[in-house]
């Protein structure tokens, strides 16, 4: 499947969105009642029970993942996984997701859209609306909210302290570890 031209005639967006949703709800993912999520001009949400918080990021292909050494999978997983990064650093669980794509014909949405998927079920995050565009070149932008407890309280970069324990969530440098390998030989790992 393509990326749809807006604006463009037999319903190719529209068809585009009504598979996407499919994709999307086949983890599970359904709005609770009196929600609307994808299909509609904006989706309609319940408030969180406690303070909102809201994030966004870009990817964009050739600078955030090289053509021919990550899959469109792993572009869609990167995308998703950068704004619940930003919530989780907060302190935050995510709610909900809209994802927006800007790409050439030739895009391969299925395979984007399996990983955007993949690490909205993985995290409980499920993606309730975006857009669709052709473009020049492959951007895939998504919007999250979150919430975090009001007793808990949003942990701010304003609040760190000498002394501070800093925690993370995996290795660092292990993204820029992982390029490099993929950059040097086709990530085949020499024993």
């Amino acid at each position: 499947m393509s990326v749809p031209n807006s604006g463009g005639t037999g319903g190719g967006e529209f068809a585009a969105i009504e598979r996407l949703a499919q994709r999307l709800q086949a983890s599970g993912a359904r709005p609770r009642p009196g929600e609307v999520w994808i299909g509609d001009d904006a989706a309609v949400l319940d408030p969180p029970t406690g303070r909102m918080l809201f994030t966004t990021d870009l990817v964009v292909e050739g600078v955030h993942g090289a053509p021919g050494l990550v899959t469109q999978a792993d572009l869609g997983w990167r995308a998703m996984v950068a704004s619940l990064s930003d919530l989780a650093a907060m302190g935050g669980r995510p709610r909900h997701a809209v994802v927006a794509v800007s790409g050439p014909p030739d895009t391969d949405l299925d395979g984007l859209y399996d990983g955007i998927a993949e690490a909205a079920a993985a995290f409980g995050c499920p993606v309730v609306g975006g857009d669709l565009s052709g473009g020049e070149r492959l951007v895939v932008a998504v919007a999250m909210t979150g919430e975090v407890s009001d007793g808990l309280g949003p942990v701010l970069r304003s609040g760190a302290r000498a002394g501070d324990r800093l925690l993370v969530t995996g290795p660092l440098g292990a993204s820029a570890a992982g390029l490099r390998l993929l950059r040097s030989d086709g990530g085949r790992a020499e024993a």
